[in-house]
């Protein structure tokens, strides 16, 4: 993202005016869920403020990932988010999990290729390469190519 456009945005008023009205109404959306599931009126007086809080954040965080086009979907969307809560935030922390859980898989599918190409450089039979099984440039090769490969710290291996 271009850090100047950033900048503009934050100086812009129109976006914490939208940011303001989503909070606004997410909260009410999660005062709403605590009215709704609440068994006693001591449960309500304990948890109605923990709600509020957590359905303003979740609608604020729902704008940042659906951008409403239209104050319809603003105004939905934030009461809904709010309604929805926490749940609306464990999706979204578990679609982030998600993301970095595929990145650490093509990162580790990666060494393993690197290495299975070291591996077979290695072992390569002296009638497959016209310089014969130990090259001492294949065998370099092969060392760069493990040494590329990312080691986790020792903490990490116990």
């Amino acid at each position: 993202m271009d850090t100047n456009k950033l900048f503009e945005l934050i100086g812009d008023g129109r976006l914490w005016a939208v940011c303001g009205v989503a909070f606004a109404l997410g909260a009410a959306g999660g005062f709403i869920q605590s009215l709704a599931s609440a068994a006693s009126k001591e449960e309500l007086g304990r948890e109605w403020w923990k709600r509020l809080l957590v359905g303003a954040i979740a609608a604020v965080a729902v704008m940042y990932v659906t951008a409403p086009s239209t104050a319809i979907e603003l105004i939905s969307g934030s009461i809904v988010a709010g309604y929805a809560g926490k749940a609306l935030l464990d999706s979204l922390d578990a679609r982030g999990r998600l993301a970095a859980a595929k990145d650490q898989i093509a990162d580790t599918t990666r060494e393993r290729d690197t290495a299975v190409t070291a591996a077979h450089l290695l072992l390569l039979p002296a009638t497959e390469t016209s310089t014969g099984a130990s090259s001492p440039k294949r065998i370099a090769r092969a060392l760069d190519l493990l040494g590329s490969i990312r080691r986790p710290p020792a903490s990490d291996v116990l």
